[in-house]
């Protein structure tokens, strides 16, 4: 018997099932499901639901990462999801950790500069390790970074009141997300807009509250735009040869420059599209 319970809706056998979820730059989202088709494409509207991102301020960008699963089958033995398409109105990015903190080795990096009494706690997120602090107000932790276009974390707090910062300015705060105990873990994920100067990171306790911070992730994305174009290593006289490999070599500065011109386009259209979704180069 099929038995719809607390909101919760029945998903029928054989049947495709069209998700899609909006996300704007004052922080409001849609979440809508629909058969037949998607929602805004005629579809019928199965769910919807509307709301405000748990992070404050939001990002003018936002990394996301996609994911399709089951929370409840009920003990059903032959449960199964296939999943047909995926589309995105953003870039698919990939990105290479260059720097990795699980603090699994008991020791604090020393590249962090700590404000109060910050160890290492025997519990982490998903793993026997992490930052610790039983502090107050104002305590922190800060890490400088150089040539990083992006950070991920996973935190967790008593009193939920851990602030985050890049370059001084707040980017998520954990007031944000109600309803967590000792055993919950927030995972934040937030960008540098490509820039790949140097930044602040820094954490801070908004008051007194134990707090545990683990796999912090500095990452770069391929490819990522640059400020500086480069040079090309060699001027020709008319009417002069040259070697092919000194031709060779301009050639490659010019195409590092092109694509770094394509890439700083792609990255304007994307801030661009996320405040003027109906404009024709977001088309």
């Amino acid at each position: 018997m099929n038995i719809e319970y607390n909101g919760s809706k029945i998903i029928l056998n054989d049947t495709w099932y069209y998700s899609r979820f909006a996300f704007n730059s004052d922080g409001n989202f849609t979440v809508a499901t629909a058969t037949g088709s998607y929602d805004n494409d005629s579809g019928i509207e199965f769910y919807k639901s509307t709301g405000i991102l748990c992070i404050s301020p939001v990002p003018s960008t936002i990394i996301g990462l996609p994911s399709v699963g089951f929370g409840d089958n009920y003990g059903a033995t032959g449960a199964w999801i296939e999943v047909a398409e995926a589309k995105t109105t953003g870039i698919r990015l990939s990105h290479n950790v260059v720097h990795f903190y699980d603090f699994e080795d008991s020791v604090k990096p020393t590249e962090f500069a700590y404000t109060g009494n910050w160890s290492i706690a025997s519990k982490g997120f998903q793993s026997g390790k992490s930052l610790y602090i039983n502090g107050a107000v104002n305590d922190s932790v800060t890490l400088e970074v150089t040539g990083a276009t992006g950070v991920s974390f996973k935190v967790n707090s008593i009193n939920d009141t851990v602030h985050f910062m890049i370059d001084d300015k707040l980017e998520w705060i954990s007031t944000c997300c109600a309803g967590c105990s000792y055993s919950c873990w927030k995972e934040i994920n937030l960008p540098f807009l490509q820039d790949t100067g140097k930044h602040i990171l820094k954490w801070t306790i908004g008051g007194s509250s134990e707090v545990w911070i683990d796999n912090i992730a500095i990452y770069t994305i391929q490819g990522a735009c640059t400020s500086e174009l480069a040079v090309k290593p060699y001027t020709f006289t008319p009417g002069a040869p040259a070697k092919a490999a000194e031709v060779n070599a301009d050639f490659d500065a010019l195409y590092k420059n092109d694509i770094n011109l394509n890439c700083q386009i792609q990255a304007l259209k994307t801030i661009v599209c996320q405040d003027h979704p109906t404009a024709s180069v977001c088309q």
